[in-house]
């Protein structure tokens, strides 16, 4: 056998590459053409002569240049197919770029570029793909609808009502598929309240969801109409604030100190009761078309926060409550829905994983675990060890949010948010997260409404917080919606993830053998000169790649695909930018 290169001399005319090599040779009938190998501007033969030739080597090789030359022009038109570069549907990089810069720029189309084979440049970051080599499923992204939220939307023009919901849930939005909501109620509602407030009754006969028929309901309703016309699934994450006072230790829905469910004996059943009430919610949501995708056992169960809806579960603690009262409750009245367990920050998600998810009997009921961002630091090596010891279970993030910004939604917005939820989604989902959840979608001027009020609020406590879509109510019966909504930041990084990498999307293990990370320095300080980038398969096969630049210089790198052996191409990532990529595999 005779391995055989030929180096091709190239033109390039309307993306179509044409040798120019030229001739004529007669047929020959006695060569096996077995292999073509195409390699960057080499093309690669593989021949086998027939065992009824006889001849010598010096004259395979002259017959050999004579049929390549033949075969050459008969595979010109091939070339396009093969990788070499790409034509305008398989290969083309759609490139879409946010970034800070004057004016700036939101989902800023850039000009479409090509893989080529002869694109490689001497830069020192390259982002290897390599479409099978797949790791974990996206199940989507979202932001949380509760009663201050859908307060604030009330308060909207009907044309206003629109604008929100398609910017969210609508196809020309942030194509959200999942969200999350609060069962009873929770800091952004407009005053505390339970379904069920007749202490000893453990049967929960009394249970009312009337509270939340009027408003809350027929909002989240709404969003779940919208993402299902855009062809989105609507996966619903509801987490309880607390039980009803009279089931807890220190009888008030807030958490003064230490405050958890109270003991079950056979004559006070307090945390069956609480199972039955959370099973009730569930039935009610279900009555009204918006059962939850999954629930969470506590909101946070590390924070006892004072003057709002909390209570403290202990990792040992919600174990227990999971293996004999929730879990069992859940699987024999529905079984459909997702359990999640922990719904708190990262720093202790380790302890609460193993500690639930390895019990032989709270672990069968448990699909997975929620965590927030709320921490010190990233801590996205605490995702991987959950993942790693609990390879089959959820990891969902389900809560992050900034601090409010009086005065500057309109004009003077901060891009450091956005660098802030870029970073963290990048960390999340580059160590195993499989959906991502944002905290409330809409509020108004002060960042809120919250409880307590404003009068309990203005002095050193803080209560209201920043939306990726900040309402301006006074103008919303005066302009019919007209400049009343105002996108932050980081609302367009969040859609540099939701718009493009669809539900049932597959990360993928990227090689980046230099500095191309999925951590990209701290997201309580500096970028440390890196890039931050990840890459999904969507269920449209086509390849989706988001890159960010949290620094103050351009940086020059290469997008190479390795599975098709098409090339790469160069781009450069412009200072505090974020880019999504796509092209078809």
């Amino acid at each position: 056998d005779i391995e055989f290169c030929i180096f091709l001399t190239t033109t390039t005319s309307s993306d179509i590459v044409t040798p120019t090599i030229s001739g004529t040779v007669a047929s020959i009938r006695r060569l096996s053409f077995s292999s073509v190998i195409f390699r960057n501007t080499e093309v690669w033969w593989h021949i086998r002569p027939s065992p009824t030739m006889g001849f010598s080597l010096q004259g395979v090789l002259m017959v050999v240049l004579l049929f390549l030359a033949d075969r050459v022009i008969k595979a010109a038109q091939d070339i396009t197919s093969r990788d070499l570069i790409s034509d305008a549907t398989e290969e083309t990089l759609v490139w879409v770029r946010t970034m800070d810069s004057t004016p700036r720029q939101y989902f800023a189309d850039q000009t479409p570029i090509t893989f080529s084979s002869d694109n490689m440049k001497n830069v020192s970051r390259t982002i290897y793909i390599n479409s099978k080599n797949t790791l974990q499923e996206i199940l989507g992204f979202g932001g949380a609808l509760t009663e201050s939220t859908a307060s604030i939307f009330e308060k909207l023009t009907p044309s206003a009502q629109d604008q929100l919901v398609e910017m969210y849930f609508g196809k020309s939005g942030n194509k959200y598929s999942m969200a999350r909501t609060h069962i009873g109620s929770c800091d952004f509602s407009l005053k505390s309240y339970t379904y069920q407030e007749a202490e000893g009754d453990f049967a929960m006969k009394t249970f009312n969801m009337s509270h939340d028929e009027s408003m809350l309901i027929p909002f989240i309703q709404r969003m779940k109409a919208a993402a299902n016309s855009s062809g989105l699934p609507f996966r619903l994450v509801s987490s309880p604030w607390t039980p009803p006072a009279w089931l807890k230790t220190c009888s008030e829905l807030y958490c003064p100190i230490f405050c958890t469910l109270r003991e079950e004996d056979t004559a006070t059943p307090y945390r069956t009761a609480y199972a039955t009430y959370i099973s009730k919610y569930l039935s009610g949501m279900d009555a009204a078309n918006i059962k939850p995708w999954a629930i969470t056992p506590q909101n946070e169960p590390q924070a006892c926060k004072g003057l709002m809806e909390s209570m403290s579960f202990t990792a040992d603690a919600e174990r227990d409550f999971v293996g004999a009262q929730l879990g069992p409750t859940m699987r024999r009245e529905h079984p459909d829905v997702k359990l999640l367990v922990y719904d708190h920050n990262k720093d202790n998600v380790v302890k609460y994983a193993d500690t639930i998810l390895s019990d032989a009997t709270a672990g069968q009921y448990a699909d997975g675990v929620a965590f927030h961002w709320y921490a010190s630091h990233d801590y996205f090596d605490h995702l991987d060890q959950v993942h790693s010891a609990h390879p089959t279970r959820l990891l969902i993030a389900t809560e992050a949010t900034e601090g409010r910004d009086l005065g500057h939604y309109a004009t003077n917005q901060s891009w450091s948010k956005g660098e802030h939820y870029g970073h963290v989604i990048l960390g999340d989902l580059n160590h195993w997260a499989q959906g991502w959840i944002d905290w409330n979608i809409l509020l108004d001027m002060d960042g809120g409404p919250t409880h307590p009020g404003p009068g309990e609020c203005e002095g050193l406590v803080k209560c209201g917080d920043d939306a990726m879509v900040i309402a301006d109510t006074t103008f919303a019966n005066t302009t019919d919606g007209v400049n009343t909504l105002y996108p932050q930041v980081f609302y367009y990084y969040m859609g540099h993830f939701s718009r493009y990498v669809s539900p049932g999307s597959v990360r993928l293990n990227l090689t980046n053998p230099l500095d191309v990370t999925g951590n990209g320095g701290d997201s309580k300080g500096a970028a440390d000169g890196s890039l931050e980038a990840i890459a999904f398969l969507t269920p449209q096969q086509v390849v989706v790649a988001v890159v960010m630049n949290r620094n103050d210089d351009p940086i020059a790198f290469e997008i190479a695909d390795t599975t098709s052996g098409r090339g790469s191409t160069t781009i450069v990532a412009q200072p505090h930018s974020i880019q999504t990529f796509s092209y078809a595999v």
